[in-house]
């Protein structure tokens, strides 16, 4: 993979003409579709990357369910978490 990413230098210049391009539309929805299209580029793109070791490591009883699987894990907001009903004393 290249510095660009693997679209290469080609796209990598179209991907950087984007926002001036989006940015010169007059209607808001070709706007908006170039602007998430441009998002959604960079975002499948750039690695994510910890600069120190993760300092947590989660675990939970079988019946808590709704736990935060995402890379943030036990720092995400426990607001949908619950218990299953049969597990529930």
């Amino acid at each position: 993979m290249d510095a660009i990413g693997r679209r290469g230098l080609a796209a990598g210049a179209a991907l950087a003409a984007m926002p001036k391009l989006a940015a010169a539309q007059a209607g808001p929805a070709k706007r908006k579709a170039l602007y998430q299209e441009f998002q959604q580029i960079v975002t499948d793109d750039v690695p994510i990357l910890f600069p120190h070791p993760f300092p947590y490591t989660p675990a939970a009883h079988k019946g808590l369910q709704g736990l935060p699987t995402t890379i943030w894990g036990p720092m995400s907001p426990y607001d949908e978490v619950y218990w299953t009903p049969s597990d529930r004393r």
